[in-house]
């Protein structure tokens, strides 16, 4: 892994991205954008044989140290890595912060509709376990449930949209 030293020797911030403060080989010029999309739209750039996620460069170009953690978009939104949109999480508030599955049909976080007794589901997953927070008439009943035992147990690390 490179130093933070080593960081600003190859890479500067501009505009709350990444660019080239020298040239690493013939066919990159300095001054240009570092980088590019990778898996999951996350931005990453190539140095040296290994894959930098830059978000996590950015950071430890800003902080002067690497990250000890995850780096967790706040906003949801992995392309927005603007310094006041990420922060240093453990996996768990990152997990916690990951949008509604495309596989709900519920259409709200932490709620599924269970066939067998007709009703809406609410449960909440800590430290790994799922805990049951009751059954509902409506979906909307069991996401006020869930979002009031979310907001008691994460806070801030929480979802904004459900």
């Amino acid at each position: 892994m490179l130093t933070t030293e080593q960081l600003k020797y190859w890479f500067y911030i501009k505009n709350n991205d990444l660019y080239w403060a020298n040239s690493p080989n013939n066919n990159t010029k300095k001054d240009t954008r570092a980088g590019g999309c990778g898996g999951q739209g996350y931005r990453i750039v190539m140095f040296k044989g290994k894959r930098y996620l830059t978000h996590r460069v950015l950071w430890a170009l800003h902080h002067g140290e690497w990250p000890n953690g995850e780096i967790d978009h706040i906003n949801g939104n992995p392309r927005d890595n603007r310094l006041e949109n990420l922060r240093v999480v453990t996996h768990q508030q990152n997990c916690i912060n990951r949008k509604k599955p495309s596989s709900n049909t519920s259409g709200f976080k932490g709620v599924i509709y269970c066939k067998k007794s007709s009703k809406y589901r609410a449960r909440i997953k800590v430290d790994g376990t799922y805990l049951s927070l009751g059954s509902f008439l409506t979906p909307e009943e069991a996401s006020e449930v869930y979002q009031q035992i979310a907001n008691e147990w994460f806070g801030n690390y929480k979802r904004k949209e459900y």
